[in-house]
């Protein structure tokens, strides 16, 4: 009779204990994470905040000049693609204007990386 005792006291305690321990390792996981990622978040928040102009002063660009070459090249770029994209489908309609394009948005991109945007 002791013995079964024993056994029912032991088995509940066993359980108990796993389910202790589950629990708290799940909270101290939770709360780890929670913690980390908030400072990680705060951390990320102020390199970007220190890091975002980094790009426009380390080339003496102001953000408008920035944001006009930027979109320019943008555009270019579209027109390349739409080139090749109508190439794809028709082999014999804008058979080099791609490449052509795409060469002389080269040439614009590395001749404005020679000479300096205007000081801010």
């Amino acid at each position: 009779m002791f013995l079964k005792i024993y056994n029912k006291i032991n088995k509940i305690t066993e359980d108990n204990v796993e389910d202790n321990v589950e629990d708290n390792v799940e909270d101290n996981v939770e709360d780890n994470v929670e913690d980390n990622v908030e400072d990680n978040v705060e951390d990320n928040v102020e390199d970007v905040n220190k890091s975002f102009f980094n790009h426009l002063n380390e080339n003496g660009c102001s953000y408008i000049d920035h944001f006009r070459n930027a979109s320019k090249y943008s555009y270019i770029s579209l027109k390349a693609s739409f080139y090749f994209f109508v190439h794809a489908i028709f082999p014999d309609f804008y058979i080099d204007n791609g490449s052509k394009t795409v060469n002389s948005l080269n040439t614009l991109i590395i001749n404005h990386t020679y000479r300096s945007c205007r000081k801010i």
